[in-house]
């Protein structure tokens, strides 16, 4: 332990109003692999839960991130 937070540490804050959607994505996110549209979509039906289309964009936007940052690890 240096006592320093490491510079990979230093992200940006989420934007006001998108910390739903990060909880969203790690309730669907259940395994490495990469979600898929018909996951999503049975999640949702299972759930009961409406997302809007710009809402399952983002994120799959947001899983193909962690997916490549994972990769890159």
């Amino acid at each position: 332990m240096t006592g320093h937070k490491p510079r990979e540490l230093d992200i940006p804050s989420m934007p006001d109003g998108m910390a739903y959607l990060a909880g969203l994505f790690w309730e669907l996110k259940r395994t490495a692999d990469p979600l898929t549209w018909q996951e999503m979509d049975a999640w949702a039906r299972m759930m009961d839960r409406q997302i809007d289309p710009e809402e399952a964009r983002t994120i799959m936007k947001m899983d193909g991130i962690q997916c490549r940052v994972m990769s890159e690890a």
